[in-house]
């Protein structure tokens, strides 16, 4: 099946916005969106067109970038509860969540979640983030993905799965699993911190910076000099996520201790 044609290039996206008003594209990475605002803010200096980006619930990590010729209410942009009468994609951003339960009460692994989605043959660029939500998984996919799955997505792994359309509580966050980890550093430079989360030298830990292996803020960076500051976001090849807090000290050393928030 594939998942549909939705564009992949933020061009191509105004160009369909143009013709309609509006127009959403898929699911995009971390890493994809920041490329793709940099795309969308160069057409802006010729075009005047409006953009955000939305995974459907506060806390999403893959998100749909939504385009307007005018200034788009919050509540067109991100899902609802239909009203009566609306349909189920009233909103602008074509995402609709599916609720997973599986038949024994059993809680479903995200992995097995994705594999057997993907194993339908679609596309990961048509399913967003998948979280556990009350006694059972949601998944945010696109709209046009909602007939098929409902009729063919029947199992995750062995278990049976019983499936359905929900939409989560207005409020509703996903909540992000952290770890606390100390490490001690000569400094902020990234080198420094690769080597102490990765305990390796900071010889090795500058070849790692220089195979792209390392980005702040989703962008890669290959200057083992940069100095990370608090609050940002340093992802690690085959290693996770790490977010450096403001919570700093001094050891008697002289080297400084960092807190840092590892995303499990």
């Amino acid at each position: 099946m594939g998942g549909g044609g939705s564009p992949r290039k933020a061009g191509d996206l105004w160009n369909l916005c143009l013709h309609r008003g509006f127009s959403a594209g898929d699911f995009l990475t971390p890493e994809e969106r920041v490329d793709w605002e940099a795309d969308l803010e160069k057409l802006r200096k010729e075009h005047r067109f409006f953009y955000t980006f939305t995974g459907g619930v506060a806390g999403a990590e893959r998100t749909v970038a939504v385009l307007s010729e005018e200034e788009l209410p919050e509540e067109d942009v991100v899902d609802r509860f239909p009203e009566d009468g609306e349909s189920l994609n009233g909103n602008k951003s074509g995402i609709a969540f599916l609720f997973l339960r599986s038949g024994s009460g059993a809680p479903l692994d995200h992995r097995a979640v994705l594999g057997s989605i993907l194993g339908l043959g679609l596309e990961r660029r048509a399913v967003g983030d998948i979280f556990p939500y009350q006694n059972g998984t949601g998944v945010a996919v696109k709209d046009r993905l909602v007939p098929f799955l409902l009729q063919n997505l029947q199992k995750v792994g062995r278990e049976r799965a019983e499936v359905s359309v929900f939409f989560p509580e207005k409020n509703f966050t996903i909540e992000k699993r952290t770890e606390s980890l100390s490490v001690l550093v000569a400094s902020l430079r990234l080198d420094c911190l690769c080597a102490s989360i990765l305990h390796i030298s900071r010889e090795e830990a500058g070849a790692y910076i220089a195979e792209g292996y390392a980005q702040i803020d989703h962008r890669v960076c290959k200057r083992p000099d940069r100095k990370v500051t608090a609050g940002e976001l340093l992802s690690l090849r085959g290693k996770g996520r790490f977010l450096l807090t403001d919570r700093q000290h001094s050891t008697k050393s002289g080297r400084l201790a960092v807190e840092v928030l590892h995303y499990v």
